[in-house]
């Protein structure tokens, strides 16, 4: 007969494994999510959604759209404003550079490990993408919000 001991070894190895499994899982691959085209005439940008989340138009002037993701938990927002001089970024815990899909750069404002802005603007607009959700929600959502991001851009005028 086997001996005590081994039989609890046996079972915390297996519930080891299980847990490790469930730890090593991975973010969807980029060719598994498609997105749409999301513009905004007010400030003139555009930005890629994911063809599974909606956008809502809830602000009273147009300036920009409030993401569903189907999760009530999780806050997005895109939106424009007009610039405002020697904007405070005193309420960042640390900002770094973000680089957008085109080579340009803006800022990545983080407020805490559970929220943050990214924010990209030209000489009278600054376009904001505000992302508030729990870590292992980011995690998983990882690569809809960095496509997301660096996809916001200003529309050029066509001649």
């Amino acid at each position: 007969m086997l001996p005590k001991y081994f039989l609890w070894l046996m079972l915390l190895f297996f519930a080891a494994c299980r847990g490790e499994r469930k730890e090593h899982q991975s973010a969807p691959a980029l060719d598994k999510v498609s997105f749409t085209t999301v513009e905004n005439g007010r400030f003139n940008f555009k930005f890629l959604l994911p063809d599974n989340w909606t956008t809502v138009d809830s602000s009273s002037n147009g300036d920009g759209f409030f993401i569903q993701t189907g999760n009530r938990e999780v806050q997005i927002q895109v939106y424009g404003q007009y610039m405002i001089p020697d904007l405070p970024v005193s309420q960042c815990v640390s900002t770094d550079i973000f680089v957008f899909v085109d080579g340009d750069t803006g800022t990545i404002c983080y407020l805490n490990d559970m929220e943050y802005y990214i924010r990209r603007s030209n000489e009278t607009v600054e376009l904001t993408l505000h992302v508030k959700a729990s870590q292992d929600w980011m995690s998983t959502h990882q690569v809809e919000i960095k496509t997301m991001a660096q996809s916001i851009d200003f529309i050029l005028p066509t001649p």
